[in-house]
């Protein structure tokens, strides 16, 4: 016999870091929920009660049969020309199917570096979403600590144009489980949330690494033309590439907003971020 489940949550890149990360989240605490996937191929392993939905926002006729019955939305973010294009025509769906509560993926900084292409299409985003009616949650966190098990090493070196300039951290855990209790409790509607949990520079970083893995791990200061070509190299379009450079322009004047946020994370969900030495030690294995 099959057991319906009638989830009112879904989950939107579920396949992707913080998708898949508060599917894990409201599975290990025992939610039921949906997630919603473009390519079933994609779907990720959760072992609790879920549904799989198949839409692509780029299909605006996709999504109503995924959202029928849905109260609450983690709506993932990406980067590219369509994007804005693609939330209306989820939001659309979401109004026309009776979703309450969306809670976005934004990023630090939509304000402070909107003159940078990335940053202005999440302003853009975050914008469209706080007018369109529906109930919103906005999460804008600083740099994710996951960027390096990823693109901020290459063969044990981070290589980034920022002198001794430091830069908030989060762990993408925390991101979701903000993400969580904003889904699940009351008193996250209308919030614009920063996530950090604390600033540390590349130097520092690398110490911590280094510890933590037992390999010499060393923070190489690049200029910045040097960066560009390197990114330039593994692939990024000039729109990233600007973007990342105007970021590290302001790291390295110690302009950056996040470099003094501190630990905003206790505040939202009573226990401190996770530090970068904890991350460091748990990804051990991944760097």
């Amino acid at each position: 016999m099959t057991t319906e489940i009638n989830p009112t949550i879904l989950v939107t890149g579920a396949s992707g870091l913080f998708g898949g990360e508060i599917g894990r989240q409201l599975n290990d605490s025992g939610f039921t929920f949906r997630i919603l996937l473009r390519d079933q191929a994609r779907a990720p392993e959760f072992t609790g009660r879920i549904e799989t939905a198949i839409g692509d926002f780029a299909n605006p006729d996709s999504l109503p049969a995924a959202l029928e019955g849905i109260e609450r939305v983690f709506l993932a973010s990406y980067d590219g020309p369509e994007v804005v294009e693609h939330q209306a025509n989820f939001l659309a769906a979401a109004k026309r199917t009776g979703v309450r509560h969306v809670v976005r993926l934004s990023a630090n900084g939509t304000e402070e570096w909107a003159h940078l292409s990335i940053f202005n299409q999440h302003r853009i985003c975050d914008r469209q979403l706080v007018d369109s009616g529906l109930e919103y949650t906005l999460l804008k966190p600083v740099w994710v600590m996951q960027n390096f098990t990823s693109f901020m090493m290459v063969n044990d070196n981070i290589r980034v144009p920022a002198q001794d300039g430091v830069a908030g951290q989060v762990d993408a855990r925390d991101v979701a489980s903000v993400a969580l209790a904003a889904l699940t409790m009351e008193g996250h509607v209308g919030k614009d949330y920063v996530l950090c949990a604390e600033a540390l520079s590349h130097g520092e970083i690398a110490q911590l690494l280094s510890r933590s893995t037992g390999r010499n791990i060393t923070y190489v200061d690049l200029d910045p033309e040097t960066y560009r070509k390197e990114l330039e190299s593994s692939g990024w379009t000039k729109k990233s590439i600007d973007s990342m450079l105007g970021l590290f322009d302001d790291i390295r004047a110690g302009t950056n907003s996040d470099s003094m946020v501190g630990d905003t994370i206790k505040p939202i969900l009573g226990r401190p971020g996770i530090l970068f030495r904890q991350f460091a030690k748990d990804y051990a294995s991944s760097i």
